[in-house]
């Protein structure tokens, strides 16, 4: 039996330890995120840190429940930094783990309330637990916040306790994803039919806008439309084109999109340093021949940005990662519009003003075979998970 050793986003000094169940034991590996039963009725995202055959003493081993990626999400780099930062400032790893990873990614448990038998007779409940007893059976499983809110019941732990401790309703934990892809709806011409116009019929607008399309198309079948701008671009509305998808002629998918740097293109030529900043930058190099650690000291606009993108180009052509850290979210703006002129979108910006979903794409993507060459962004992006990085 394999064990493996987690750090739960909690604020608890010790890592805990679970038996990884055979089914799921050439699945789980060290960064990995899996779901672990902890306390009575709650489930959290715990992140694997080490795995080993000791069998703990002393206590009962509880199993971890599902492995969540096939994937680490985070990588030997990262844990030896959460530990040391753990170390030096006197927190615990699961503080760490909280600080570091996005809200996204760290699935929740939430307690949901759940009918056991729908026929039980509701004498000598009260009014409120009536009410919530013939809610559930309505609705079927629902979220504790959700019957509150929906009937408007304040205090509605209490009654919820009397239901389960009467028998006529159970707690059920269940995992919430929070990370959700965004996607777009697209619709194209379908190729496979010979005859649109049979099928159409006598629809007139059906036929002008399958006309509008085909010319648009040019017989070229890779060409797709989104399917909120056909009203816009083509002046035709949706229930027009809903008629053209009901009949096959046109097909409708759904396809996952990135939420970041859409469209982004290298806008600048090669800049010419003068002979301060050449001097500066061939400094630079020399002393990183002896340590890796140099201070470049300049004015404001003196021109140490142009110095910073030409060592972050030498970086990039060996094929390390650079991270841009500045001191406040204020200052990013006008270094990313630079960065962006000469790095295109191979830059990625990250930091606290950009939304939950969108932080947790950038750090999936990190980790894919296609990772930013550049991350732009305050404190927080120390904890990316970067695969090669040779310049801070």
């Amino acid at each position: 039996m394999l064990y493996a050793e987690v750090v739960l986003p909690l604020a608890l000094d010790n890592l805990f330890t679970y038996s990884i169940p055979d089914n799921i034991v050439d699945k789980v590996g060290v960064g990995h995120r899996v779901i672990v039963p902890f306390g009575r009725r709650k489930f959290y995202t715990a992140i694997v840190i080490n795995i080993h055959e000791n069998k703990p003493e002393g206590y009962e081993i509880k199993a971890i429940d599902s492995v969540i990626d096939a994937f680490p999400l985070v990588n030997a780099q990262q844990i030896k930094l959460w530990s040391w930062l753990s170390f030096y400032y006197m927190c615990s790893m699961g503080e760490v783990y909280t600080a570091a990873v996005p809200a996204q990614l760290k699935l929740e448990s939430e307690t949901f309330l759940s009918v056991l038998d729908s026929t039980s007779s509701l004498e000598g409940l009260t009014p409120i637990e009536i009410k919530i007893m013939n809610f559930l059976r309505e609705k079927g499983t629902q979220k504790i916040s959700l019957i509150s809110k929906e009937l408007k019941i304040k205090d509605i732990l209490p009654y919820a306790h009397s239901l389960v401790y009467s028998g006529l309703v159970e707690i059920v934990d269940q995992v919430i994803e929070r990370y959700k892809p965004k996607t777009e709806v697209y619709v194209k011409l379908n190729f496979d039919i010979e005859d649109a116009s049979t099928i159409i019929g006598k629809a007139t607008k059906q036929q002008e806008l399958y006309d509008v399309l085909c010319e648009v198309t040019k017989g070229d079948a890779g060409v797709r439309f989104l399917r909120s701008e056909i009203d816009k671009r083509f002046g035709y509305s949706s229930s027009i084109l809903k008629g053209l998808i009901d009949k096959g002629v046109v097909l409708q998918y759904t396809e996952e999109v990135s939420r970041i740097n859409p469209n982004v293109s290298i806008s600048r030529k090669a800049y010419l340093l003068n002979g301060y900043q050449q001097k500066a930058l061939e400094e630079i190099k020399n002393v990183f021949e002896e340590k890796n650690v140099c201070l470049l000291h300049g004015v404001t606009s003196s021109g140490k940005t142009e110095v910073y993108i030409l060592l972050i180009q030498e970086q990039v052509r060996m094929g390390r990662q650079v991270l841009f850290l500045v001191p406040e979210i204020a200052l990013t703006t006008q270094l990313t519009l630079r960065l962006q002129a000469v790095f295109g979108d191979k830059l990625g910006v990250y930091h606290s003003m950009i939304n939950d979903n969108e932080r947790a794409e950038i750090w999936i993507k990190m980790q894919s075979d296609e990772p930013f060459d550049v991350v732009i962004g305050v404190r927080s992006s120390i904890f990316l998970p970067y695969q090669s990085l040779g310049l801070v």
